[in-house]
C-alpha cells in the first residue's frame, strides 16, 4: 500500500513539523496561563529551645471539585552546619459538614464541650516519626504528615504536636503547608479531556469510514500500529474521569492509572515494532518471531509499574502519613524488576534502530522515506516527553496546567497526525476497494456456480432415480407376462393329453 508521505516532498515534510510545532506552541501557552494544580495555605512558627511546637489548621468551604487533601512539613536550618533530628508528629484530624458558626473549634483539649462534639467529628488520631535530615543554611526535607485521598467533609480542622527528642537547636523555623486540588484545575482538566476524546473520536469515525471494505491484512505495519495507538488514546484521555470526582471509590483512580501506564507501555511498543518490522518483507513478519519477544518485556513493565502503583495507593489509604521513601523494603523486589524490563526493552528499541538504519538503507531504499519520517517523528517526540518528566521535578513547573497540558497535547497532536500521514494515495485506496470489491464479487460468483452445480446434480440424480423406477416396473411387468404365458401353455398341453387318453380308450 503506498502512502501519502511516500509522495511527499520537502515542503510537505517542512510544513507538517511546522503545524506539530505550532499545535504544541499554542496547547503549552494555553496550560502556562492556566491555574496551578494545587492550594496552598501555609502555616509557620518560630521554634525556640522546648521540644514541643502545636499547630492548628483550618481548611474550610471544601467540596469535591477539590479531589484530595494533604499537609506537608518541613522545617528550616539556620545554622552553618548539617544535622539529623527525629521528629515526633501527633495529629488529630476533625471533619465538619455543617458549620454554621466559624468560631465553633474542635473539642482540641478533651474536655466536654457538647456544641463542639455535635458539629466536629474526630476522623484521625496518630502518632508518627519521622528523620528530618538539614543541609547547612538550608529547607530540611519535606514529610508528607496528612494524605486524605477524597474529600469527605467540607470543613477540616487539623492539630499537629511536633516533639523531637532532643530539644530543637539548628531548626529556626517550621512550616506546615496544606495543598487540596485547585477546582479551577478540576474544570480546566476536565475541558481539556473531553476535547481531546470528541477530536479523538471523530479522526477514528473518519478512518473507519475511509478505509471500509479494506480488510485489515492490506493495512502497512504504521497504519495497523497507528490503529490500536487511536484507541489506547481514547482511554488515555480517560472519557470516564468525571467518576473520578463524584465517586470515593479507589477503583476509579486505580482505571485511571491502568489506561495512562498501557497508553505509554502501548507506545513504546509501537515504536520499537516499527523499527523493527519495516526491515522484514511483510510475509515474513511471524508473530512469533516480531512480536512475542517484545510483549514479554513490556508486560513485566507494565505490571510492575501497576504493582508499585497500586501498592502506594492501599498504604497512603491505611496511613494518611506514609511515604515510600520509609517503605524501602517493600519496594526492593518491584523496582529492580522494573529496571530490568524497561532496561531490556529500551536496549531492545535501540538495537532496532540501529539493524533498521543498516538495513533499509543497503536492502530497503524504497522504505527510506518511511524509515526516516518515523524516525525522525519518534526523536522529536521522545525529546518533548523527557522534557516534560525533567520538568516535572522542578517547583514552577511540577503540578501545574503547564505541566498536564504539555503531556496531554504531546501525546494526542503526535498521534492524530500521524494517522492522517499514514493514508493512502488517492489511487491507491481505490485500487484497494476495487479490489475488494472485484473479490467479493468473484467469491459471490463462485457460491452461485457451486448451487447451480449442486442443483443440476440433484436434478440429474433424480431423474436416474426415476429411470431406474420404471426399469424396474417394466422388468416385473415382463416377467409377469412371460410367467402368465408359460403357464396358459402348461394348461393347454395337459388339457390336450387329457382329451388323447380319454378317445383312446373309447376305441379300446
Amino acid at each position: 500500500m503506498k502512502l501519502l508521505i511516500e509522495n511527499w516532498g520537502k515542503f510537505q515534510f517542512v510544513t507538517f513539523f511546522i503545524t506539530f510545532t505550532f499545535l504544541v506552541a499554542i496547547s503549552l501557552t494555553i496550560g502556562g496561563s492556566g491555574p496551578y494544580h494545587y492550594e496552598t495555605r501555609e502555616s509557620a512558627k518560630e521554634t525556640d529551645q522546648s521540644k514541643s511546637t502545636i499547630f492548628y489548621l483550618e481548611a474550610t468551604g471544601l467540596d469535591r471539585l477539590n479531589q484530595m487533601l494533604f499537609v506537608e512539613s518541613h522545617f528550616y536550618n539556620d545554622n552553618n552546619f548539617g544535622f539529623e533530628r527525629t521528629v515526633e508528629m501527633s495529629i488529630k484530624i476533625w471533619g465538619s459538614n455543617n458549620l454554621k458558626d466559624k468560631t465553633i473549634i474542635p473539642n482540641v483539649y478533651g474536655q466536654v464541650d457538647e456544641v463542639s462534639d455535635k458539629v466536629w467529628k474526630l476522623i484521625q488520631d496518630t502518632t508518627h516519626k519521622r528523620t528530618v535530615t538539614c543541609e547547612k543554611k538550608d529547607n530540611c526535607t519535606r514529610h508528607t504528615i496528612i494524605y486524605e485521598p477524597y474529600i469527605h467533609y467540607q470543613n477540616y480542622f487539623v492539630q499537629i504536636d511536633a516533639e523531637t527528642e532532643h530539644d530543637k537547636n539548628g531548626f529556626s523555623e517550621m512550616y506546615i503547608n496544606t495543598y487540596f486540588v485547585n477546582r479551577s484545575m478540576a474544570y480546566f482538566e476536565l475541558f481539556w479531556r473531553y476535547a481531546f476524546v470528541i477530536i479523538d473520536i471523530i479522526v477514528i469515525a473518519y478512518l473507519v469510514r475511509l478505509f471500509s471494505g479494506i480488510p485489515f491484512r492490506d493495512f502497512t505495519i504504521e497504519q495497523k500500529g497507528i490503529a490500536y495507538l487511536l484507541l489506547l488514546l481514547l482511554f488515555f484521555n480517560n472519557p470516564l474521569w468525571p467518576t473520578i470526582l463524584l465517586s470515593h471509590s479507589s477503583f476509579v483512580q486505580v482505571l485511571d492509572a491502568i489506561f495512562s501506564v498501557t497508553f505509554f507501555i502501548g507506545l513504546f511498543g509501537y515504536w520499537w515494532i516499527i523499527f523493527d518490522g519495516l526491515r522484514y518483507v511483510k510475509h515474513s513478519r511471524t508473530f512469533l518471531k516480531t512480536f512475542i519477544p517484545k510483549f514479554i518485556p513490556l508486560f513485566g513493565f507494565w505490571i510492575t509499574f501497576l504493582i508499585i502503583f497500586i501498592w502506594t495507593r492501599i498504604h497512603e489509604k491505611n496511613d494518611p502519613q506514609y511515604e515510600t521513601i520509609n517503605d524501602i523494603p517493600g519496594f526492593v523486589i518491584a523496582h529492580v524488576f522494573f529496571w530490568i524490563f524497561f532496561a531490556i526493552s529500551f536496549l531492545g528499541l535501540i538495537y532496532s534502530i540501529i539493524r533498521g538504519f543498516k538495513e533499509i538503507i543497503t536492502n530497503h531504499p524504497e522504505l527510506k522515506k518511511r524509515f526516516y519520517f518515523f524516525f525522525t517523528n519518534f526523536i522529536i517526540v521522545f525529546i518533548l516527553v523527557i522534557v516534560v518528566l525533567i520538568g516535572g521535578f522542578l517547583p514552577k513547573i511540577r503540578n501545574t496546567a503547564l505541566e498536564f497540558s504539555a503531556t496531554f497535547a504531546i501525546m494526542n497532536v503526535y498521534i492524530i497526525l500521524n494517522s492522517l500521514s499514514y493514508l493512502p494515495t488517492r489511487d491507491t485506496l481505490n485500487d484497494l476497494k476495487n479490489s475488494a470489491h472485484t473479490k467479493l464479487e468473484d467469491e459471490n460468483n463462485g457460491m452461485s456456480d457451486d448451487s447451480k452445480s449442486e442443483i443440476s446434480n440433484d436434478i440429474e440424480l433424480s431423474n436416474e432415480n426415476i429411470t431406474s423406477s420404471e426399469s424396474n416396473e417394466k422388468s416385473e411387468s415382463n416377467d409377469k407376462s412371460e410367467s402368465d404365458d408359460k403357464s396358459e401353455s402348461n394348461e393347454k398341453s395337459e388339457s390336450n393329453e387329457k382329451s388323447e387318453s380319454n378317445e383312446k380308450s373309447e376305441s379300446d
